[in-house]
């Protein structure tokens, strides 16, 4: 602007000049601007205005700030301006510290209404630069000025793009309330206390919780403006970054509430898990994703606070599932769409409820939902849940279970913790409905209850799928809580301890190392406990079993929907066993029935981390662990023939043969019998292992294994000279090591 350059051409004698008389002038001249501040910036219309720039320039000056000095007057200029460094600007500064006193400064700067629109279009310098740059240097601490509701006002009156002085200007607001500095003794205020109210020396106070929550009321009927979702991400950003800010010091605010000598300071306290959650989270975050070069200021920061304190809404499936779902859902559903007017929440629960007997128009319904926009799904996210148990019914056709499922994808991406908690309530046993559901707080502490549902859930693949999503969302929320109540007891003890005055610790009082410990035993105890479960659905029900001895032909949809749920499941481990390698052998160790043992190894990748333990698995004092470790390493090194894993079988028989010549002759059937399929899977993956010379204690091994009835007699040797067992060498084995032509083996050793 003109009057910018014309300001600051103004000045320019001055700096060139040391003389008294010239800096008198500058400072009646400067007096008289600041007296007639309201008509100037009533001539800059709302696009600048005159008396920020100026204070701007008085803030640079008085922190001696030079090089963004510098950088001010040659943006105005529109060329290079050096000359901080000669001693030039000394004279200008000592001019206004006289007329811009701090005090002056900070009324201004709270006086001045924010300013409307506020975007990264507005090029001129503006309130929010003056309030940015007076945070930065702490005058309104210094002063006892409040600025948290000059604050709050401007983020009501944003538009885009944003302006990217936005988020340093809440960063430093949030440190000015949580990190006062020792030198400006101030009290700390609870969250939600009424301004006004407290002690003068408070200066800036947290947003209360009803302020927070008014951002994001609205008609549902009516569409969010790009206004009103720039004031609420910007809402959103100041809660996580509260959040975060008091976990990271919370050490620090503790030992300050109970230290002796300061007994009436009141520490700041979190907001509460109840506000988050009427946040819709997951929705900002997919629209300042989508428009990011509206929100690259804030997108990154805003993606990182929400990975850090909710975990369960940055699911990377999710964000595949999502993408994928919205891909496909065209390809097997009619684009049908009804009359808005036609559709509300109660018709489309109405028409849902009835999708046995009228499963076309619950299709149509469904395709027209799944083709709205994001924003306009959440009214429909009861007439979903209320109507989910009527899928796991046979008599449902799977087209519908997908359309279902698609739109619960869809969902998920818009009210993710809603659909969540929804979910969860319907899909529990029929027995339990009259009960009041689990919270959101409790399926949080316990994500095992997730799995308290119906069990026809375990034989319906596309119900499965959701509540398997659930239960990932809710185990890492659980991950996260224990973590950050673990911190906040630690902290805890550390403030106590170092404000004891050297009394001993508290009998029974945890050290941070030994709660870190129980945190860790406690998430192992709870995801384990949920793994064996889920292992366990993947076994056959007695039905299935019954029908599969009736006849074979009978079974064929219902392995199928079977392998299709073990499938899903074993997607799900791995999962689980990527994110916590140690589960993999915490899992094992515990043991799981063998029939499962090649579906996990087959559907499971992260199978391959069973080779470092599977040693010490085999070497157990256990029996049944020992069996299943063999067992496990036959299936594990005959999908990955790795040399690591030929050197793992070569030590597992080498226990073997020294296991044999310590077992009682009478119970070596029962020992080796159920692992003769492994010894078979062993020489058929690594053939060199039946052609090594020289294995006559092996062989001595196998002896016993395929004399069963002498092992029976407790003959001392495992046989005797007129049974005429023949022993197996490498002869028996093709080089392949597919087939063995001993005819004297017991047939069981031919097992695969």
């Amino acid at each position: 602007h003109s009057w910018e350059i014309n300001f600051v051409q103004t000045l320019a004698p001055s700096l060139l000049s040391g003389s008294l008389e010239c800096e008198k002038a500058t400072e009646r001249w400067l007096q008289w601007l600041l007296d007639k501040l309201p008509e100037f910036d009533k001539c800059c219309g709302e696009g600048g205005s005159y008396g920020e720039m100026l204070l701007l320039i008085a803030i640079h000056l008085r922190e001696k700030q030079l090089p963004q000095l510098e950088d001010l007057t040659s943006n105005i200029l529109g060329m290079k301006v050096t000359g901080s460094r000669s001693g030039r600007f000394s004279h200008l500064r000592q001019i206004f510290l006289r007329v811009f006193t701090e005090e002056v400064v900070c009324l201004h700067a709270v006086s001045v209404p924010p300013t409307s629109n506020l975007s990264a279009s507005l090029s001129s310098y503006l309130p929010v630069h003056c309030v940015h740059q007076l945070l930065k240097t702490k005058t309104f601490r210094k002063h006892s000025i409040s600025i948290t509701d000059w604050v709050y006002r401007q983020l009501l009156h944003l538009s885009e793009p944003l302006h990217p002085t936005l988020p340093p200007l809440l960063v430093e607001f949030v440190n000015s309330i949580l990190l006062p500095s020792s030198t400006h003794g101030r009290a700390f205020t609870p969250v939600g206390s009424v301004q006004g109210q407290s002690s003068s020396l408070v200066c800036h106070t947290p947003f209360s919780a009803e302020e927070i929550l008014r951002v994001y009321r609205h008609d549902d009927q009516l569409p969010l403006t790009p206004c009103s979702l720039a004031s609420q991400l910007m809402i959103l950003y100041y809660v996580l970054l509260y959040q975060d800010t008091y976990n990271s010091n919370l050490k620090t605010l503790l030992f300050k509430s109970t230290n002796k000598t300061s007994p009436n300071q009141t520490p700041p306290r979190p907001y509460s898990p109840a506000i988050l959650a009427q946040i819709p989270v997951k929705q900002l975050l997919l629209y300042a994703g989508q428009n990011h070069a509206h929100y690259s200021a804030l997108y990154p920061s805003l993606l990182r606070l929400t990975a850090t304190h909710l975990p369960q809404l940055c699911l990377v499936e999710d964000w595949l599932k999502g993408e994928e779902h919205s891909d496909r859902v065209n390809h097997f559903l009619p684009l049908l769409r009804l009359p808005r007017s036609q559709l509300t929440p109660a018709v489309a629960e109405t028409v849902l409820s009835q999708l046995e007997s009228s499963p076309s128009r619950a299709l149509v319904l469904l395709s027209h939902l799944t083709s709205l926009p994001p924003p306009a799904l959440p009214p429909y996210c009861h007439a979903l849940s209320s109507t989910l148990p009527l899928l796991l019914s046979p008599s449902v056709s799977r087209r519908v279970q997908e359309a279902y499922l698609s739109l619960w994808t869809k969902l998920n991406l818009v009210v993710p913790r809603r659909q969540w908690h929804e979910t969860v309530g319907s899909l529990r046993p029929p027995s339990q409905q009259h009960l009041t559901p689990p919270t959101h707080a409790q399926l949080t502490e316990d994500p095992f209850t997730v799995l308290q549902c119906d069990r026809r859930v375990f034989r319906c693949p596309p119900v499965l799928e959701m509540l398997l999503r659930v239960l990932a969302a809710y185990t890492s929320a659980s991950r996260a809580w224990l973590l950050e109540k673990c911190h906040a007891q630690n902290c805890i003890t550390i403030a106590t301890s170092a404000n004891s005055d050297g009394s001993a610790a508290a009998p029974g009082r945890l050290s941070a190392q030994e709660r870190k410990e129980l945190c860790v035993a406690l998430t192992a105890a709870q995801e384990s406990a949920m793994v064996q479960f889920l292992l366990e659905m993947c076994l056959p029900n007695s039905e299935e079993e019954e029908k599969e001895k009736e006849s074979q032909s009978s079974l064929g949809a219902h392995f199928s929907v079977l392998r299709e749920v073990q499938c899903l499941i074993c997607s799900y481990l791995h999962q689980v066993f990527i994110a916590e390698p140690e589960m993999v052998k915490l899992v094992h160790f515990q043991g799981y029935p063998a029939t499962l043992l090649p579906v996990m190894v087959t559907h499971v990748p992260s199978m391959h981390i069973c080779l470092k333990f599977i040693p010490e698995l085999v070497t157990q004092p256990q029996t049944d662990k020992q069996q299943f470790g063999v067992l496990l390493a036959s299936f594990v090194v005959q999908q990955y023939p790795l040399p690591e894993a030929l050197s793992i079988v070569d030590e597992i028989l080498k226990f073997l043969l020294a296991l044999a010549n310590e077992i009682p002759s009478h119970l070596r059937e029962d020992y080796f019998t159920p692992l003769l399929p492994a010894l078979v899977r062993f020489c058929q993956t690594f053939p060199l292992l039946c052609q090594k010379p020289g294995q006559l204690q092996r062989r001595s091994l196998v002896d016993v294994i395929v004399c069963p009835q002498c092992s029976r007699e407790g003959k001392g040797e495992g046989h005797t000279g007129g049974c005429r067992v023949r022993h197996i060498g490498p002869g028996h084995f093709s080089r392949a090591g597919r087939d063995c032509s001993s005819q004297s083996v017991d047939k069981r050793l031919l097992l695969t």
